[in-house]
């Protein structure tokens, strides 16, 4: 499967994430590529593509559209999706029984190039609001070579706030990686079921394919008992 990088809000951030910007700088075959995307409130779930496939070059890297949105849908649309393919598979539970919590905001980008992405840094910058003002946040991460999947996690705790207004701190930090295999598989049906549910136009469509999703992954428990393997908590 695709490799694939997935970006959650942290379950210990309270506060709402605005103005979120991801900026991505990679190479392939030893060339830059920059691109960046202006995500707003991180409220919802999204897909994102990470491509090199065109742009163009301007004398020291290359730019282009190529980190872009492939699908999103609500939080709430979302749980409503799987809760109804829950029904689907004959399980008992709903996503907060299967879960154990509520659903996080979350941003998952494919990679869509064949060729080999190394050296692939994340940037993200966004802003929070608290009772003294507005406080913008940036960060940097370096994951290396894209030939794994990676979780990540976004929060604004911590941190030192420079002279120039801005905190700066461990905000975008690493939870996994490896491929799908060494994955937990409760959080990999559920990343996958995601891409389902922000992809598929026709909701009907995206309950059945959620629900075909979940079967494919489910524990040994099976309709009669549930034990649905599903959740985004790990």
């Amino acid at each position: 499967m695709a490799q694939k990088i997935s970006i959650t809000k942290s379950m210990n951030e309270p506060r709402e994430i605005d103005n979120l910007q991801i900026t991505v700088w990679f190479q392939i075959n030893g060339q830059t590529y920059f691109d960046y995307e202006s995500q707003g409130t991180f409220n919802n779930v999204q897909t994102d593509g990470l491509t090199g496939e065109g742009g163009t070059w301007n004398g020291s890297e290359w730019t282009g559209n190529f980190l872009h949105k492939t699908g999103s849908q609500s939080i709430q649309g979302a749980i409503n999706t799987i809760n109804k393919a829950l029904v689907e598979t004959g399980s008992d539970e709903d996503w907060e029984t299967a879960n154990g919590g509520p659903m996080y905001p979350n941003i998952q980008i494919t990679n869509e190039d064949s060729r080999t992405i190394t050296k692939l840094y994340i940037n993200v910058e966004f802003t929070i609001e608290e009772p003294d003002g507005i406080q913008y946040h940036t960060d940097t991460l370096f994951l290396g070579d894209f030939d794994q999947s990676y979780g990540l996690v976004l929060t604004g705790m911590g941190g030192t706030k420079g002279s120039n207004g801005w905190w700066t701190g461990n905000f975008l930090t690493v939870q996994y990686h490896g491929v799908d295999t060494n994955i937990n598989q409760t959080l990999l049906t559920f990343l996958n079921v995601l891409v389902i549910i922000c992809t598929v136009a026709n909701a009907a469509a995206a309950v059945a394919g959620a629900a075909g999703e979940i079967r494919r992954h489910f524990d040994g428990g099976g309709p009669e008992g549930g034990g649905w393997s599903l959740g985004q908590q790990i």
